[in-house]
Protein backbone atom coordinates (compact mmCIF):
# COMPACT_ATOMS: atom_id res chain seq x y z
CA UNK A 1 0.00 0.00 0.00
CA UNK A 2 1.82 3.70 -0.46
CA UNK A 3 2.23 5.99 1.80
CA UNK A 4 -0.11 9.11 1.69
CA UNK A 5 2.96 11.34 0.98
CA UNK A 6 3.88 9.45 -1.95
CA UNK A 7 0.55 9.34 -3.77
CA UNK A 8 0.25 13.28 -2.94
CA UNK A 9 3.68 13.57 -4.71
CA UNK A 10 2.51 11.52 -7.63
CA UNK A 11 -0.84 13.23 -8.28
CA UNK A 12 1.03 16.68 -7.62
CA UNK A 13 3.86 15.64 -10.34
CA UNK A 14 1.16 14.38 -12.85
CA UNK A 15 -1.19 17.62 -12.33
CA UNK A 16 1.43 20.08 -12.70
CA UNK A 17 1.63 21.25 -9.36
CA UNK A 18 4.20 21.65 -6.22
CA UNK A 19 3.67 18.56 -4.04
CA UNK A 20 2.74 19.50 -0.30
CA UNK A 21 6.06 18.91 2.61
CA UNK A 22 5.98 15.85 4.73
CA UNK A 23 4.06 17.29 7.87
CA UNK A 24 1.51 19.13 5.55
CA UNK A 25 1.11 15.50 4.16
CA UNK A 26 0.55 14.47 7.21
CA UNK A 27 -1.54 16.95 8.03
CA UNK A 28 -3.88 15.65 4.82
CA UNK A 29 -3.69 11.90 5.98
CA UNK A 30 -5.82 13.49 9.52
CA UNK A 31 -8.01 15.72 7.28
CA UNK A 32 -8.62 12.66 5.37
CA UNK A 33 -9.69 10.27 8.50
CA UNK A 34 -10.66 13.02 11.08
CA UNK A 35 -14.93 13.40 10.94
CA UNK A 36 -16.86 16.72 9.85
CA UNK A 37 -17.85 17.21 13.93
CA UNK A 38 -14.14 17.80 14.28
CA UNK A 39 -14.82 21.29 13.06
CA UNK A 40 -17.31 21.95 15.58
CA UNK A 41 -17.03 22.87 19.22
CA UNK A 42 -20.60 21.95 20.96
CA UNK A 43 -21.38 24.20 23.33
CA UNK A 44 -24.54 24.89 25.17
CA UNK A 45 -26.19 23.06 28.62
CA UNK A 46 -26.60 19.79 26.64
CA UNK A 47 -22.88 19.99 25.56
CA UNK A 48 -21.49 20.69 29.26
CA UNK A 49 -24.12 17.81 30.87
CA UNK A 50 -22.68 15.38 28.23
CA UNK A 51 -19.22 16.58 29.17
CA UNK A 52 -20.38 15.82 32.38
CA UNK A 53 -21.78 12.37 32.08
CA UNK A 54 -18.81 11.04 29.57
CA UNK A 55 -15.62 13.08 29.89
CA UNK A 56 -14.30 15.96 27.32
CA UNK A 57 -14.53 15.26 23.49
CA UNK A 58 -11.70 14.30 21.58
CA UNK A 59 -9.66 17.25 20.35
CA UNK A 60 -8.78 16.50 16.58
CA UNK A 61 -7.44 20.11 16.36
CA UNK A 62 -3.38 20.54 15.16
CA UNK A 63 -1.04 22.64 17.50
CA UNK A 64 0.43 24.59 13.97
CA UNK A 65 -2.15 26.83 12.63
CA UNK A 66 -1.04 26.23 9.32
CA UNK A 67 -1.26 22.44 9.55
CA UNK A 68 -4.46 22.58 11.42
CA UNK A 69 -5.82 25.05 8.28
CA UNK A 70 -5.29 22.37 6.01
CA UNK A 71 -6.62 19.86 7.88
CA UNK A 72 -9.52 21.61 8.28
CA UNK A 73 -9.46 22.17 4.48
CA UNK A 74 -9.39 18.38 3.46
CA UNK A 75 -12.74 17.83 6.55
CA UNK A 76 -14.62 20.84 4.32
CA UNK A 77 -13.99 19.43 1.41
CA UNK A 78 -14.08 15.87 1.82
CA UNK A 79 -18.01 16.66 3.39
CA UNK A 80 -18.89 18.08 -0.16
CA UNK A 81 -18.93 21.58 0.34
CA UNK A 82 -17.14 24.33 -1.50
CA UNK A 83 -15.36 26.86 0.65
CA UNK A 84 -16.35 29.74 1.88
CA UNK A 85 -14.97 33.05 0.60
CA UNK A 86 -13.61 33.65 4.68
CA UNK A 87 -12.45 30.37 4.47
CA UNK A 88 -10.15 30.03 1.10
CA UNK A 89 -8.88 33.48 1.97
CA UNK A 90 -7.79 32.19 5.34
CA UNK A 91 -6.17 29.58 3.24
CA UNK A 92 -4.29 31.67 1.21
CA UNK A 93 -3.22 33.62 4.50
CA UNK A 94 -1.82 30.24 5.77
CA UNK A 95 0.48 30.34 3.51
CA UNK A 96 -1.16 27.71 0.62
CA UNK A 97 -1.30 28.75 -2.69
CA UNK A 98 -4.49 28.07 -5.27
CA UNK A 99 -2.59 25.21 -7.03
CA UNK A 100 -2.36 23.47 -3.69
CA UNK A 101 -6.25 23.89 -3.06
CA UNK A 102 -7.14 22.76 -6.63
CA UNK A 103 -4.75 19.82 -5.83
CA UNK A 104 -6.83 19.11 -2.47
CA UNK A 105 -10.25 19.34 -4.55
CA UNK A 106 -8.64 17.21 -7.10
CA UNK A 107 -7.85 14.60 -4.00
CA UNK A 108 -10.56 14.82 -1.77
CA UNK A 109 -13.95 15.77 -3.93
CA UNK A 110 -16.60 12.96 -3.05
CA UNK A 111 -17.02 10.63 -6.00
CA UNK A 112 -20.81 11.50 -6.29
CA UNK A 113 -20.08 15.08 -6.64
CA UNK A 114 -17.66 14.61 -9.78
CA UNK A 115 -18.82 14.22 -13.27
CA UNK A 116 -18.86 10.39 -14.66
CA UNK A 117 -17.57 9.30 -11.16
CA UNK A 118 -19.00 5.40 -10.02
CA UNK A 119 -20.83 4.82 -7.46
CA UNK A 120 -19.91 3.49 -4.00
CA UNK A 121 -16.68 4.53 -4.42
CA UNK A 122 -13.75 6.27 -2.23
CA UNK A 123 -12.81 9.49 -3.75
CA UNK A 124 -8.87 8.67 -2.52
CA UNK A 125 -6.96 6.21 -3.42
CA UNK A 126 -5.94 5.30 0.16
CA UNK A 127 -9.10 4.84 1.66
Amino acid sequence: MESLEMIVGERARFNGLRPFSHEESRALWFGARDPASSLRVPRGRMAKLLRWIFGPPPVYALANAGLEMLRRTVVIIRGGRPLTEGETDAFHAAGYSSEQLQLLYILFTPMKKRRGAGRGRPSHAWA
